[in-house]
């Protein structure tokens, strides 16, 4: 979950973070 303030930085579309979450979980 510390990742996702990564992805904020980034301003990835969230479909995108949704993507990485999965992987992570």
């Amino acid at each position: 979950m510390a990742g996702a303030r990564k992805w904020r930085k980034k301003k990835i579309s969230k479909h995108k973070h949704r993507k990485i979450m999965k992987k992570t979980r």
